[in-house]
């Protein structure tokens, strides 16, 4: 953009009117010194922040010594031409040093700055101005979206005075600024995607590459349609493969799910016989109404029948019996509830780590077991008398439990039957908008490179009209080598003859090389 001037209606035009009506409306604003701080400032007015990456100010001079065309100049004219002061509009590229950068944001601050212009790279981190930040203008698209979120940072943040803000980003109709803000969303989107981290998402949406192909770009600077439809088609298809993907991988998944619902349906119809069983034999135990026996004695008092189970796991269970993770009886602890509590170790119900965990289950009824260390059962806690309590008195609610999972699971079964083999419900549209891209392909690469005019009658289309490059090339790659050359030079008969009689001495060349 140095050294060329703009035609009329420029984007740049549109920066500077956008500028001027915000500097309007708002010149009037009060603020205070600081952030919440109640003393009020002496100058009004809020404050804008302009960022283009390109063109930026330069010293640089034309032939005819006149200072060359740069983008932060014309915006600067138009603003002053506008009504804003000179000496309010400031060039970040003006404070290079980090002593004049703070010494501008604080004039921003303090609203003798009313324009703040800059780049990405300047005025992006550590830039503290958001004080009367009003409004701040993307004038060109950054390549990354962390620097679109600095420069966004700038205004959205703490600190701000202003209740509502303006964020405007410029784009050229019919120039590679649309191609560009898309990228920056698409990045925008799988990276967030990446930084949400569901473990339900196996993949993440294919961002595709930035820049276009150099066929692409010349369309997109000579302000051919094509390229923005091509852009959207591509999006189209690319959401219609995505869903294509899902439903194919759904396909793929239902055999899986199926197997699995038929196997938890099994499990729990094998377990409901023994289970409505053993409902007839409890026996309530809450209350004064608790009794228990163990090893052929009964009790009545929850204490000592805590004691009992501490004695009995003492002499009749080993301290480490966990290894290899083999079941191993040890026998029946006691009868509460109806039930025969029977122990053994927990084995592949054990915690990790752990070889002292033993394991208390009901006697010929399929419930889940209760795993206690050995150590808690010899302390004899008050709290395990009612553990096992609850698992005798708990068995209705565990078949009920077991009815529930056979429903959900049939329910899942005719869910997969209805989706089996069921077809893509947008397989039309993928097909139309495939073709569409590739009609559009066809198209832009037809309107960049026109077909060349067959050649005249009688025209000559020798090697002699090709260029001398393309010639020799051609003949390059046309030539075969499939061994070494051979030796074109005949070798003497009679070297030493030669020799003597005063010629020079012939050399041979084997496979190239002189000899």
């Amino acid at each position: 953009m140095v050294g060329i001037e703009p035609e009329s209606g420029t984007k740049l035009d549109q920066v500077a009117a956008k500028t001027l009506k915000v500097w309007e409306e708002n010149r009037d604003n009060e603020y205070e010194t600081s952030f919440r701080s109640g003393v009020p400032s002496a100058n009004k007015g809020a404050l804008q922040i302009i960022f283009c990456d390109l063109s930026t100010p330069s010293k640089n001079t034309g032939p005819d010594g006149v200072p060359v065309w740069i983008a932060y100049q014309q915006i600067k004219d138009h603003l002053v031409a506008g009504g804003i002061q000179a000496d309010q509009i400031r060039f970040i590229q003006d404070s290079p040093k980090p002593e004049q950068k703070a010494q501008l944001f604080a004039q921003c601050r303090t609203g003798e700055v009313a324009v703040l212009i800059g780049s990405t790279a300047m005025m992006g981190t550590g830039t503290n101005v958001q004080l009367r930040a009003k409004a701040i203008h993307h004038v060109t698209c950054p390549w990354r979206p962390a620097d679109l979120t600095q420069r966004d940072g700038r205004i959205i943040r703490q600190g701000n005075a202003n209740a509502e803000v303006h964020n405007f980003q410029y784009a050229t109709v019919g120039s590679y600024d649309s191609a560009a803000w898309d990228g920056i969303q698409r990045k925008a989107t799988m990276i967030q995607q990446v930084l949400r981290g569901r473990l339900d998402i196996r993949e993440i949406e294919d961002v595709g590459d930035l820049a276009l192909n150099a066929a692409q770009i010349k369309a997109a600077t000579s302000g051919n349609p094509l390229v923005m439809e091509k852009i959207e088609a591509d999006g189209a298809r690319t959401k219609l493969e995505r869903l294509k993907r899902a439903h194919d991988k759904g396909q793929s998944t239902l055999s899986w799910t199926k197997a699995a619902a038929e196997t938890s349906i099994h499990k729990a119809e094998s377990k409901l016989p023994a289970l409505e069983a053993a409902l007839p034999r409890i026996t309530p135990t809450a209350g004064e109404t608790f009794t228990a026996s163990i090893e052929g004695m009964s009790y009545t008092k929850r204490p000592e029948a805590v004691a009992a189970i501490s004695e009995w796991v003492r002499t009749h269970t080993p301290e480490y019996g966990n290894y290899y993770r083999q079941k191993q009886d040890y026998g029946t602890v006691a009868i509460l509830g109806g039930h025969e509590l029977q122990v053994r170790n927990a084995a592949d119900d054990s915690r990790l780590g752990s070889y002292q965990d033993l394991a208390i289950t009901l006697k010929d009824v399929p419930a889940p077991p209760l795993v206690f260390t050995r150590m808690e059962l010899l302390e004899g806690s008050a709290g395990i008398i009612t553990r096992l309590e609850n698992k005798v008195s708990g068995l209705p609610e565990y078949e009920a439990q077991l009815r529930q999972t056979i429903a959900e699971k049939q329910a899942v079964l005719s869910d997969v039957e209805s989706q089996a083999g069921k077809p893509f419900k947008y397989e039309g549209k993928l097909i139309t908008a495939r073709a569409k891209c590739a009609e559009l392909d066809e198209k832009l690469k037809a309107s960049i490179d026109p077909p060349k005019p067959a050649p005249e009658a009688g025209a000559s289309t020798s090697e002699a009209d090709v260029d001398p490059a393309i010639a020799r090339l051609r003949r390059l790659q046309a030539a075969s080598f499939p061994s070494a050359p051979k030796n074109t030079h005949p070798t003497p008969t009679h070297p030493q003859q030669q020799a003597s009689s005063g010629t020079a001495p012939s050399y041979s060349r084997d496979g190239g090389f002189e000899r």
